[in-house]
């Protein structure tokens, strides 16, 4: 139940944060392949985010360039970097700034496979299962109708 005018509530921006800070005490770097179109792209990884948004958590902008409406997926693979620079190549991600750093590479595609051991996929914050997870992205398969 939440409680009006609670100290303690963590909104907006500030819950993503709090939710990575947390994530970074059990940080391990993991061997992944990931398949973009038939080409693989083998490392180790500490983050892997596929997107067809340019905004998302809070308006941060892990894959800045993802459009909605161009039919492809985007992904932003971290290399294994350690606590002390994600932390401070952080802030970054609000205005998409990160995608220059080193350890970031980004990939387009119309098909994805990301396979790694001991990884759950989340989709909107909602577990999707176990990986290894296929994704395609399906132009047009959303309609909107409008009574006006």
């Amino acid at each position: 139940m939440d409680v009006p005018n609670n100290p303690f509530r963590v909104d907006g921006r500030a819950r993503y944060l709090v939710g990575v800070v947390a994530e970074l005490a059990r940080l391990a770097p993991t061997p992944t392949i990931l398949t973009v179109d038939g080409e693989e792209h083998v490392g180790n990884t500490v983050l892997v985010s596929i997107a067809n948004a340019g905004r998302y958590g809070g308006g941060m902008r892990i894959c800045p360039e993802a459009r909605v409406d161009d039919g492809l997926l985007d992904v932003t693979w971290v290399d294994a970097i350690g606590r002390a620079e994600l932390m401070r190549v952080l802030p970054q991600v609000f205005s998409g700034a990160h995608v220059r750093h080193p350890a970031v590479r980004t990939f387009r595609g119309h098909r994805l496979r990301v396979q790694t051991s001991g990884q759950v996929a989340y989709a909107d914050g909602e577990r999707v299962g176990d990986l290894p997870v296929d994704v395609e992205a399906v132009p047009s398969a959303v309609h909107l109708v409008s009574s006006t």
